[in-house]
């Protein structure tokens, strides 16, 4: 396997190796909440009391989630997937020798701010107001409307657990963004690559599978990408063929809004797309190819 091949695996495996970690997560943490909820006041009809004791223990249990959630396990997951952007780093390395660039300083400084974004969504306060905010919602108006109790456990149960019908708030909340995480910061090497060397021809590869978005499916059977084709390829013209599109960005269906030529190898198909826009040498295109497009203004 060569080390382009391992980077679209870990585009793929790393994401789904932590995800797959959090179900047991969520239910350590749905079985700290109930525990800590049963020291509400509840009345004999099985309703949580609305009074002012009960949203003070409300306060005590909101101070405690942050820690809860970010329990050991979870940091200890997060630490392992961390790893993945040394990993891919050093892969870029070795295929595409980054150190012969001018430019490959700016290989270890993405590298740096992209583990700190990752870390700061996934440990930092954005991950902890969000999710704690969303319980903590949940318990106050139990105790302000004097909701049953069994309904609160029920309902924290139902936002917490990933179950076969649905999924919970830590998977939810981290499904999109550790996919996006890597692939974005593999395409930003990708990305100083082509600036580096110049790129006037790319190949997009990654594996395809039931959900691969039209467009996906479409450039990773263009087997050679010119950079002149790439504004008639964003409004979802490949080949003769034309994608559907999505009336509110323009672009082909599933693509982020504001992707443009410049920043198309970063954010590729959209969320959670792990192929990747490579950069190739020209020599390794055919020549009628390279005849076509000799003239060809970028």
């Amino acid at each position: 396997m060569s080390e382009l091949d391992k980077i679209l695996s870990k585009l793929t495996d790393a994401p789904d190796s932590f995800v797959s970690k959090l179900p047991d997560i969520e239910k350590q943490i749905f079985g700290e909440i109930v525990t800590s909820v049963k020291s509400l006041q509840i009345d004999q009809s099985g309703r949580v009391v609305p009074n002012i004791e009960n949203l003070k223990v409300i306060s005590t249990i909101k101070i405690k989630l942050e820690k809860v959630l970010l329990s050991i396990d979870y940091k200890s997951a997060v630490k392992d997937f961390v790893k993945e952007f040394n990993n891919i780093s050093n892969l870029g390395a070795e295929y595409f020798n980054f150190n012969a660039l001018p430019n490959n300083e700016m290989f270890k400084a993405i590298k740096d701010i992209a583990i700190d974004n990752t870390l700061e969504s996934l440990t930092g306060t954005g991950y902890t107001s969000t999710v704690v905010s969303k319980l903590g919602d949940m318990l106050v108006k139990s105790v302000t409307s004097g909701g049953m109790y069994n309904d609160l456990v029920e309902g924290l149960r139902t936002e917490l657990l990933t179950t076969d019908k649905s999924t919970g708030l830590l998977s939810r909340y981290a499904n999109v963004y550790v996919g996006d995480a890597l692939s974005q910061f593999s395409g930003q090497q990708m990305a100083l690559m082509a600036e580096g060397l110049n790129s006037k021809w790319f190949r997009y590869v990654g594996s395809l599978k039931e959900t691969s978005r039209e467009f996906c499916i479409l450039l990773t059977k263009k087997e050679y990408i010119h950079k002149s084709e790439l504004s008639e390829i964003l409004k979802g013209r490949i080949d003769g063929h034309q994608c559907k599109i999505y009336q509110k960005t323009g672009l082909p269906l599933g693509m982020m809004d504001g992707t443009n030529v410049n920043n198309f190898i970063v954010y590729k198909g959209g969320h959670k797309c792990d192929h990747a826009l490579v950069p190739i040498n020209e020599v390794t295109v055919p020549k009628h190819l390279r005849d076509k497009f000799a003239n060809k203004s970028l």
